[in-house]
């Protein structure tokens, strides 16, 4: 499948900076006109999806709609929006301790990662995958020692061409049904490998923790500032902007810590899978238009392949010989 890299990298730049622009209005309007968070961030969800979709139609030959890309950004934006729609909310009580804060915060991401299956089947349109496929899933699954009763559903996105694990409470995998029309058979089996690797390394719940971890840095530097100079505000440049860093200093390492997970997923799927099947379905789920991505959770292309394929030559060669 023969991708265009340099479209492709210009489609997700531009598309990735009008949804942070639109982000940013919704949280300027909240915060300085004090309008109902719930409803603002609804609005500019709509209006996100018609700009989006009009930036789609001329960057791209084919649109899918106003209407199946609104469905594409609630499913990839959804959790964003509750946690954006929780800081509005929290910001706006009156003074509270940083433990009512933090345990707020817990409970709404608790929330978020379980709410993953519902908004997927009803949003996504979710279905059982074929009979064929059912039982590829089921056979990785006691091959790789996983006895927990997880769902694998198909689902419809017009961009959002990928694979995830979602819910604790219910743990569900979750594949772009177009995927079936271009991955082979091994293609999918290592791609459902992968997934199975997140449950298996308990990746959902490690994320919640990076995600507390990030938060918790956040409000130390908040509590920090507001002890030396008050409170923080957009016209105080000096603490704002350490604000900002520090903001900046923890995604850093929510990153990188997310990023490490996704190798190790790659490990072990290949160790499940043939790895030149997880590289020829890498090739072809980034060489497919996804919804954009407001950040790089993932390395990049080149970087996974490299890793793959270093693990899979040491595999090799510890092989013995053929008599």
């Amino acid at each position: 499948m023969r991708t265009n890299p340099t479209f492709f990298s210009l489609y997700n730049l531009v598309m990735a900076l009008i949804a942070i622009a639109m982000m940013s209005l919704s949280v300027f309007i909240v915060v300085n006109y004090g309008l109902n968070p719930l409803i603002t961030g609804f609005v500019i969800l709509i209006l996100t999806a018609i700009i989006l979709s009009l930036m789609d139609s001329i960057l791209s030959k084919e649109s899918p709609g106003t209407r199946r890309l609104f469905k594409d950004l609630l499913l990839n934006y959804f959790d964003l929006y509750l946690i954006f729609i929780y800081a509005a909310v929290i910001s706006s009580l009156p003074s509270h301790s940083i433990l009512v804060e933090f345990s707020t915060f817990l409970v709404v991401l608790f929330v978020t990662v379980n709410l993953v299956p519902l908004i997927f089947d009803k949003i996504g349109q979710g279905k059982d995958p074929p009979d064929d496929l059912k039982r590829v899933f089921e056979d990785l699954k006691g091959k790789m020692g996983i006895r927990k009763d997880i769902r694998l559903r198909l689902f419809r996105s017009s961009l959002m061409k990928t694979t995830l694990l979602g819910g604790i409470i219910q743990p569900t995998v979750f594949v772009n049904e177009d995927l079936l029309k271009v991955l082979s058979n091994g293609e999918i089996k290592s791609v459902l490998a992968h997934e199975l690797a997140h449950y298996k390394e308990g990746d959902i719940v490690r994320y919640l923790g990076y995600t507390l971890l990030m938060y918790a840095m956040l409000l130390l530097v908040g509590e920090v500032l507001s002890s030396l100079t008050g409170t923080v505000t957009t016209r105080d440049p000096v603490s704002f902007l350490l604000v900002v860093t520090g903001f900046l200093a923890a995604l850093s390492v929510f990153l990188i810590l997310i990023r490490r997970r996704e190798v190790k997923a790659d490990l072990i799927a290949a160790s499940y899978s043939n790895p030149e099947d997880l590289i020829n379905a890498l090739i072809k789920i980034y060489g497919m238009k996804e919804t954009p991505s407001l950040l790089p959770t993932h390395p990049s292309l080149e970087k996974r392949i490299e890793i793959i394929r270093r693990m899979s030559h040491g595999r090799d060669e510890t092989r013995p010989e053929d008599e």
